[in-house]
């Protein structure tokens, strides 16, 4: 691709608001949004939009996070976009993939007791899309598992400072992600003018880049 990214890829632990996080990004209009349709979003009961929306590639989810999976979702004709590459368990392998691609990595962070309760409201094991139960099995499991992921996320940050940077909204993360700003207003979480302010909604966005 010419200026646009192949490829940006995201984690964040489960609960972590990363899907907020994606959702107000993925308007902008260099993002693919071809993977997304109504089999591959999550609308909780008591909510008026989808808190998933688009693939997500993980064990025992729909795709694997590996590269052979990357672009199976997506319908559009390749290297015409920048597609968002979400996975929780990109966390554990930040250094690798820092290495083997030159692609922008979003990594979105909570504190762990925030993410299990967040998470839980969400709908916990009854989040119809993605499925958690195959590799998170029960609870006691899915705390183990955001613990090691925000930690593995912060190692990374930390050995790596020098090339993160913390971003305020989504229209920093697109500027950094070197994609068009979103043009979207009409989007939860974001205000009148569009824009996703993550530090009023408990959810701090990095970007190694």
């Amino acid at each position: 691709m010419s200026m646009l990214n192949r490829y940006i890829l995201m984690t964040g632990a489960p609960g972590s608001k990363w899907s907020s996080v994606s959702r107000t990004l993925c308007v902008s209009s260099d993002i693919d949004s071809s993977d997304m349709s109504v089999e591959r979003q999550y609308v909780a009961n008591d909510r008026n939009y989808a808190m998933h929306a688009g693939a997500y590639w993980d064990p025992g989810m729909e795709f694997s996070n590996e590269f052979e999976d990357w672009d199976k979702p997506f319908k559009s004709f390749k290297d015409t976009k920048t597609r968002l590459i979400k996975s929780h368990t990109f966390s554990h392998k930040l250094t690798r993939l820092s290495k083997d691609y030159d692609y922008p990595i979003i990594m979105v962070f909570r504190n762990d007791f925030e993410c299990m309760n967040q998470w839980f409201d969400a709908g916990g094991f009854n989040i119809k899309y993605p499925n958690y139960k195959p590799y998170y099995v029960n609870d006691k499991i899915m705390f183990r598992e955001i613990k090691s992921q925000n930690l593995y996320i912060m190692n990374f940050i930390q050995a790596n400072r020098h090339r993160v940077v913390r971003v305020k909204n989504n229209m920093e993360l697109a500027d950094v992600c070197s994609v068009a700003r979103p043009n979207e207003k009409n989007i939860y979480p974001c205000d009148s003018e569009g824009v996703h302010n993550y530090n009023k909604k408990d959810v701090q966005v990095y970007v190694y880049r």
